[in-house]
């Protein structure tokens, strides 16, 4: 049964093998971008849900790549993910800074080696099975607050329900609204997210369209790692955090 860091290491091997099929043909800046920022995100994600799965999800993708000094690995592996980091914030956010395909390459290459190197010390859950049953399909919808500049976040476990709401909140979190794009991104990275045509009901998603509603996704993958991806983007107002109450809007669920 394959570990944790045996798929984040397939992850990789991926990438470099796309990344030579684009050197055998004509291609697109944006191709490398698209895989750059794939990797950069499964990396991110890695390092916050499996290798430091205790360390607060808010803090940036920096610190956790520092935070490996404190498990063995040493400066020079440090530094080949700080420079696959700067590749991705590049690919992501600088559209002027232009990102070539060799040296991506050669980046994501370095890069491979500290992910081995994280594997094979067996840091956080790397060495863990993947449980055959720890995937399952979410319902995700979102409504914005103007006011605020908050997204609440309803996740929901899909289901029939004689409920004028239909099934209840499963749990629900506020995050930043302007990082809104950048949790769509990763949920598409992180698990399988789908537009809700055919997945969610259609009385469903119009007890979802009532003020401020903003989107519906239906979302495949490990809970975990959900949660993992909501709560770095978690919206925190003068200091009291907005997001984190699990609720049951209401019990009768038929």
């Amino acid at each position: 049964m394959p570990t944790y860091g045996d798929t984040f290491l397939e992850e990789y091997r991926n990438t470099l093998e796309q990344f030579t099929q684009l050197t055998h043909r004509a291609y697109e800046e944006q191709e490398v971008r698209d895989l750059v920022s794939k990797i950069g995100t499964k990396t991110e994600l890695f390092l916050k849900a499996t290798a430091f799965p205790a360390k607060n999800p808010r803090d940036n993708f920096f610190s956790f790549i520092e935070e490996l000094s404190s498990v063995g690995i040493d400066q020079t592996h440090i530094d080949f993910f700080h420079e696959l980091r700067k590749l991705y914030n590049d690919a992501k956010h600088a559209p002027n800074v232009e990102v070539t395909l060799l040296a991506s390459s050669k980046t994501v290459q370095d890069a491979q080696e500290t992910a081995k190197r994280i594997v094979n010390n067996s840091i956080g859950y790397s060495d863990r099975s993947i449980r055959p049953n720890s995937n399952r399909v979410y319902w995700i919808a979102a409504w914005d607050h103007y006011t605020s500049g908050d997204t609440e976040i309803h996740i929901l476990i899909p289901g029939e329900s004689e409920h004028w709401l239909g099934p209840p909140t499963f749990d629900m979190i506020n995050i930043k609204a302007l990082e809104w794009d950048d949790v769509k991104s990763k949920l598409a990275v992180g698990g399988k997210l789908s537009k809700p045509d055919g997945l969610i009901p259609q009385k469903q998603l119009d007890q979802f369209n009532v003020e401020d509603f903003l989107a519906a996704f239906a979302w495949e993958g490990e809970y975990r790692v959900l949660l993992n991806i909501l709560a770095q983007h978690e919206f925190w107002f003068f200091g009291i955090s907005h997001g984190w109450q699990p609720i049951v809007i209401y019990a009768n669920c038929s």
